[in-house]
């Protein structure tokens, strides 16, 4: 193929692409001038000027926008970029939360998701964080001690819907033997050194860990230490053991 025959292909190429762009340009003003108003159908300039360059997108003045709908600029971006509304936005919220009922949490949880679902709020940690603002009494008391312990919310129960709302039934639900073993267990404390006492505590301290059925090693070691005196405590700091049933064992040997 000789230069002069690939310079005229390129040249109708090029000639070709100028038509079609030529053709768009065409288009898109006369789509202008059938969406524009009569009164201001004499201000658009056509694309083929000089004044208005390539790829050019027609401003609108954010300050005649009609009041009926503050959000339209908003919504017509979203609908152009997006291809619509984004699913994880949330609609104006317009219904009253469920009132807080602590005699049955398994309602106001099932009339919370009920509500989070009405007004399209999708996201878990806005759903937790909305919902721990609405409790009260011990409920209240308990969501605020995780806030104070979590403050960058970086735990799951900031993030999970199902593993807080687990927990917040655990607290009000006076019927659930298991929560009430593990208050028992975080306020159990040997308070004396006097000899049989260790082995009476080893004892009650087992009876209640195995209420609570608790698969962390690590925090079941921590919390029958931290339930020792501080002189019991001196004894293992320099060689502790590593397995709860070492810890118990160890500790009833001192009687």
């Amino acid at each position: 193929m000789t230069d002069e025959s690939l310079h005229d292909k390129i040249e109708r190429l090029l000639s070709l692409m100028e038509a079609q762009l030529e053709l768009s340009r065409q288009a898109q003003y006369e789509e202008c001038l059938c969406c524009a108003h009569l009164s201001q159908e004499d201000m658009i300039i056509p694309p083929c000027s000089e004044e208005w360059p390539r790829y050019f997108k027609p401003r609108v003045d954010p300050y005649n926008w009609p009041r009926t709908d503050p959000y339209g600029l908003e919504q017509e971006d979203d609908a152009s970029t997006t291809g619509g509304r984004d699913p994880s936005q949330s609609k104006p919220i317009t219904t009253p939360f469920p009132k807080f009922n602590p005699r049955d949490i398994e309602i106001f949880i099932l009339e919370a998701e009920a509500w989070f679902k009405f007004n399209q709020v999708y996201k878990q940690a806005h759903m937790i964080n909305h919902m721990g603002a609405q409790l009260e009494g011990n409920a209240c008391e308990w969501w605020t001690s995780k806030l104070c312990i979590d403050r960058a919310q970086e735990g799951w129960l900031f993030h999970d819907w199902h593993y807080f709302t687990e927990h917040l039934a655990e607290q009000l639900n006076p019927r659930n033997a298991r929560m009430e073993a593990y208050n028992k267990l975080l306020a159990l404390c040997l308070t004396s050194d006097a000899p049989g006492a260790t082995t009476c505590h080893v004892k009650h301290f087992r009876d209640l860990e195995g209420q609570v059925n608790l698969d962390n090693n690590e925090l079941v070691i921590d919390l029958f230490r931290g339930s020792l005196t501080r002189s019991l405590q001196e004894k293992f700091e320099r060689n502790p053991p590593m397995k709860r049933w070492e810890w118990y064992r160890e500790v009833e040997e001192i009687d």
